[in-house]
C-alpha cells in the first residue's frame, strides 16, 4: 500500500513540475486530475483522466485508512477478491450465452484477472504478516514466562529485584505494548493481544 501512496504523490509532483495539460495516460490535452477525498476514517487518493465526456481508462484509486486495523484490511481484501470472482463468473456466463463476443471477453477477463492476482498477493502478504506477528507475540510471552520462573529461583532478594528491573521489566514492557483493552458486552474489560 505504501508503494501506491508513494506512486500517487510522485506522479502528482511530476505532473505539477512539468506544468503540462496532458493526460499522463492517453497523452491528450485534457489534463489529469489528482484528487484527495477526506472521510472520518480514511482518505482516498484518486487519479483520473481530465476528459469528463470521453475519459481514457486511467482510473487509479488508493484508500488510506486512518486507523489501520489489519483484520479489517484483510476482510476488505477478501471482499474485493470475492467481488472479482463474481465478476469473472458473470463475464464467463455472458460469453457462454453469447451476450459478448470473444474479444470483449478476453479484454475484460485479462483486466479482471490481473486485478485478481494483485488482490490474492495482497491477501497472502497480509496473512503472512499476521502469522509473523503471532509468532513474535508468542516468543515475547514465552520469554517473559521463562524470566519470571528464573526470577523465582533467585535466593538473594537484591539479585531478584535487579533481575526484575533489568530483565523482566523490558520484556514486560514489550509484552504490554502488544495488548489492547477490550470492553466486553457485560461492561467488564479484558486484555487482548494486538495482531
Amino acid at each position: 500500500m505504501n508503494d501506491e501512496i508513494d506512486e500517487f504523490y510522485m506522479l502528482k509532483k511530476n505532473y505539477m513540475n512539468k506544468k503540462t495539460n496532458r493526460c499522463i495516460n492517453c497523452n491528450r490535452a485534457v489534463g489529469t486530475e489528482f484528487k484527495i477525498e477526506y472521510f472520518s476514517d480514511k482518505r482516498i487518493l484518486k487519479i483520473d483522466c481530465g476528459d469528463k465526456s470521453n475519459p481514457c481508462d486511467l482510473k487509479k484509486e488508493v484508500t488510506v485508512l486512518k486507523k489501520f486495523n489489519r483484520d479489517d484490511y484483510i476482510k476488505e481484501l477478501n471482499e474485493k477478491k470475492k467481488e472479482l470472482e463474481d465478476e469473472i463468473m458473470k463475464i464467463k456466463n455472458k460469453l457462454l450465452y453469447e451476450l459478448i463476443n470473444e474479444k470483449e471477453y478476453n479484454d475484460l477477463y485479462e483486466k479482471m484477472n490481473n486485478e485478481y492476482k494483485i488482490i490474492v498477493k495482497e491477501v497472502e502478504t497480509a496473512s503472512a504478516n499476521v502469522d509473523k506477528e503471532k509468532m513474535k507475540h508468542e516468543a515475547i510471552r514465552n520469554k517473559l514466562s521463562e524470566e519470571i520462573e528464573n526470577n523465582l529461583e533467585i535466593d538473594n532478594e537484591d539479585d531478584r529485584i535487579y533481575n526484575l528491573i533489568n530483565k523482566i521489566g523490558p520484556i514486560s514492557k514489550l509484552y504490554q505494548d502488544n495488548l489492547l483493552l477490550i470492553k466486553e458486552e457485560n461492561e467488564t474489560y479484558r486484555l487482548k493481544e494486538k495482531i
